[in-house]
C-alpha cells in the first residue's frame, strides 16, 4: 500500500498516513524482533526520499494500542519512543497517551476522554454517548500528570525532546547494523546535531549488541554520548574515515524492551 500512497505525496497531498509503518511498529514491539520495523524503514527511505509521511500507532478505526499490546504498558512506552524518534509528522489518537483501552466495534474505541476520577471521567456533566471505560478512576490525565513515572509523562518527555532537538524532527535516518538480534539502532542528524537511538525490542536484557556501519553521516572523530531519557553518560564513540562505525556498544547491558536516546557531541580536543 505504501508504494501507491507515496505517489500522491508532493503533488496531490503534503502528507500521507503511513499505515504500513504503524503496523510494523506494533508487530515488532509485540513480537520482540526487529525484522518488520527494519524492513519498513528501509522501504520508506526508498519511497519517501523527501519525507512527506505522517506516523501514528493506531487510529479511530483500529483497536487501541493498549489492546494490541494486551494492556502491557512497557510495550506501549517502547512504541511511543519509536514513534517520536522516527522521521515523519507524528499523530496521536486521543487517550493513547494515558493508555486508554478499546477494541472493535468502533463505539468502544471512541469512548469519552478520561480527564479525572470524577463523574463521567470529567468529560461532561451530562450523559455521554458511550459509557466511560472501567478503571478510569486510576487511568486519567489528572492522576497521571501528578505521577512523574506515568505513561502520560513519558509521552510529554518524548514530545519535549522532539521539540528541543531538531535532529529528531529532521528527514535524515541512518540505520546501523547490530550484533543483537533484538536490537535496532538508527542515527537522526542535522548539520549541527546527531542523536543515536538504540532500541531493545526483546523481552530479555542483552549485553552483546555491538553497533556498526560502513558509512554514516558522522564526521570522523570522537563523540561523547549522553542519554536524553535518563541523563546518564554512555561510552564515547569513535568514528573512522567515511563515517565508519565499528563495534560500538554505548552501555554494557541494554534493558529488556528498553531504549536509549543518545545525544552525540564531538569531544573537545
Amino acid at each position: 500500500m505504501s508504494d501507491v500512497v507515496a505517489t500522491y505525496v508532493g503533488t496531490d497531498v503534503d502528507l500521507a498516513f503511513e499505515f504500513s509503518l504503524a503496523k510494523a511498529i506494533l508487530l515488532s514491539v509485540n513480537e520482540g524482533g526487529v525484522t518488520a520495523l527494519a524492513s519498513a524503514l528501509k522501504e520508506l527511505q526508498r519511497l519517501y526520499p523527501r519525507g512527506g509521511y505522517a506516523t501514528f500507532l493506531t487510529n479511530h478505526d483500529q483497536d487501541r494500542v493498549m489492546n494490541v499490546f494486551s494492556r502491557d504498558e512497557v510495550k506501549a512506552r517502547l512504541a511511543a519512543t519509536i514513534l517520536f524518534t522516527l522521521p515523519g509528522v507524528p499523530f496521536l489518537y486521543y487517550g493513547e497517551e494515558i493508555g486508554m483501552t478499546g477494541s472493535k466495534p468502533d463505539p468502544q474505541i471512541r469512548t469519552p476522554m478520561q480527564w479525572t476520577a470524577g463523574p463521567q471521567a470529567g468529560f461532561t456533566t451530562g450523559t455521554p454517548w458511550q459509557p466511560v471505560n472501567e478503571g478510569y478512576e486510576e487511568r486519567n490525565v489528572e492522576a497521571q500528570a501528578a505521577d512523574a513515572s506515568s505513561l502520560l509523562n513519558h509521552y510529554r518527555t518524548l514530545i519535549a525532546l522532539r521539540q528541543a532537538h531538531p535532529a529528531l524532527s529532521s528527514l535524515n535516518l541512518h540505520v546501523l547494523d547490530s550484533a543483537g538480534r533484538t536490537v535496532l539502532a538508527y542515527l537522526r542528524t542535522t548539520e549541527e546535531e546527531a542523536i543515536l537511538v538504540v532500541l531493545n525490542l526483546g523481552i530479555r536484557e542483552t549485553d552483546a549488541f555491538a553497533l556498526g556501519s560502513r558509512e554514516s553521516p558522522l564526521a570522523p572523530g570522537r563523540y561523547t554520548a549522553r542519554d536524553l531519557l535518563a541523563g546518564n553518560e554512555a561510552e564515547a564513540l569513535v568514528v573512522a574515515e567515511g563515517g565508519a562505525v565499528e563495534g560500538y556498544q554505548p552501555v554494557p547491558v541494554l534493558a529488556p524492551q528498553g531504549a536509549l536516546i543518545l545525544e552525540m557531541a564531538p569531544a573537545l580536543p
